[in-house]
């Protein structure tokens, strides 16, 4: 089985698939592999890599993973997955809004992933 699938590559499940983090760093210090967000790569060669809109979704969908039930995509994220023109606001990191009141100890409204 090729561990390197076509899109979006999650870290676990590479190492799953027997790549170790020394290959993954070779792999991304040679430019083979780019740095969606910590844990999630992606081919170089993919025209994701070099679209800011596509690397924010990559993104997203990489972080979705580790939300919180009650927590959705907000924000710039949400324009994106829903495919709104964002004008010029650049993508920054994924965001995420959770239902849970601080107060009640939960987390902050409107977080960073």
């Amino acid at each position: 089985m090729e561990p390197f699938l076509p899109g979006l590559n999650l870290r676990p499940r590479l190492l799953a698939a027997g790549v170790t983090d020394k290959e993954l760093r070779r792999l991304r210090r040679e430019g083979a592999l780019a740095t969606v967000r910590p844990g999630a790569y992606l081919y170089r060669s993919d025209d994701r890599s070099t679209d800011a809109a596509a690397r924010h979704l990559l993104a997203v969908h990489a972080a979705a993973a580790q939300l919180s039930a009650g927590a959705v995509v907000s924000h710039v994220s949400a324009a994106v997955v829903h495919g709104l023109p964002l004008w010029f606001l650049p993508p920054t990191q994924p965001r995420s809004t959770g239902c849970t009141p601080r107060a009640i100890g939960g987390p902050a409204l409107g977080s960073a992933l």
